[in-house]
């Protein structure tokens, strides 16, 4: 609760502190992370991403689950396919392939479900296609959650964050996660260091330091932490 309540501090603090600065447009409400048009060609394809599973080591996990934002399995099979269907584990590399290919991935939008399969399927073994469409399919409902979850981040902050985080990576969902994890634990610090105040400074000389690193680190809270506690006085 006391860290719930502190992001809700935090966003309140953003906002006030984002009045200086130009108003930005809001973004529209879609349920889907679209990479910039400009940085897909650049960006390294999943495939080349992914080493492949050999055959001679262990079998992979499908998913690992987040900590904020489980998925459960019902979001990395494919559309129509229960989380409890026993039949769906019986089926060879070859058939899931086939299913996932007719059917798209589960609560996916067709566009996205699309490229990641047809990503996965440049690769070589059934086995390896099968590892990165699942592990593709977690991370976009991890990250599509945290777009959708209000968790105390502004709305434009996030908008920002993702696109900052698209541009790095393209559509390799996966990459993405982890940063975007580090940036989500940054920001509770931030919220919860914002509250106290900066040890050593008075609130004014706080938050002059919290509005500077917004002002010049935008969505980075990684950076924004790093300035604050580099302000703290002994």
């Amino acid at each position: 609760m006391q860290t719930k309540l502190a992001c809700l501090s935090l966003a309140a603090f953003i906002f006030a502190s984002c009045d200086k600065s130009e108003n930005k447009a809001k973004p529209d409400d879609t349920s889907t992370i679209k990479p910039r048009t400009e940085t897909r060609a650049d960006a390294p394809t999943i495939a080349e991403k992914i080493a492949p599973v050999w055959p001679d080591s262990p079998a992979p996990k499908t998913i690992d689950p987040p900590l904020r934002y489980p998925v459960d399995a019902s979001m990395i099979r494919p559309a129509g396919t229960a989380p409890d269907d026993a039949s769906w584990d019986a089926l060879t590399a070859e058939q899931k392939i086939s299913k996932f290919t007719s059917s798209g991935i589960a609560r996916m939008p067709k566009d996205i479900s699309g490229k990641v399969i047809a990503d996965a399927t440049k690769t070589g073994a059934p086995e390896d296609q099968i590892n990165i469409i699942t592990r593709q399919a977690a991370a976009w409902h991890h990250i599509n959650k945290f777009k959708e979850d209000a968790i105390g981040i502004p709305d434009h902050m996030r908008t920002a964050l993702l696109e900052k985080l698209a541009t790095k990576h393209g559509e390799s969902w996966i990459d993405m996660v982890p940063e975007l994890d580090e940036q989500v634990a940054a920001s509770i610090k931030v919220s919860e260091l914002r509250g106290k105040g900066i040890p050593g400074l008075s609130a004014d000389e706080s938050q002059d330091i919290f509005i500077h690193a917004i002002e010049k680190y935008g969505p980075d809270y990684k950076a924004i932490l790093s300035a604050a506690e580099q302000s703290i006085k002994k």
